[in-house]
C-alpha cells in the first residue's frame, strides 16, 4: 500500500562522479596556497604521472601523503 504512494518519486541521478585527478583545472587552483593531504596509492595516475608527481609540479604544497597499509 505505501509503496503505491511513492511510485514515481524515485529518480535516479546519472552523473558521473569526478575525482580531482580527473579535473585538475578546477581543483588545482583551489589547491594553491594550501596544506594538502593526499590520500593515494600506486593506481591514482593521470595520464602517465603519478598524482603527487602532478600536484608537486604545479606548485601544490602537499604536507602530508597517507596510502594503503601495504606501502606507498
Amino acid at each position: 500500500m505505501l509503496s503505491g504512494l511513492f511510485q514515481g518519486q524515485l529518480k535516479y541521478n546519472n552523473d558521473i562522479i569526478k575525482t580531482c585527478a580527473g579535473q585538475t583545472e578546477l581543483c588545482i587552483p583551489k589547491l594553491k596556497g594550501k596544506c594538502v593531504g593526499v590520500i593515494t596509492n600506486q593506481t591514482s595516475v593521470i595520464g602517465k604521472t603519478h598524482l603527487l608527481g602532478s600536484f608537486i609540479y604545479r606548485g601544490i604544497n602537499i604536507v602530508k601523503v597517507f596510502g594503503s597499509q601495504r606501502g606507498f
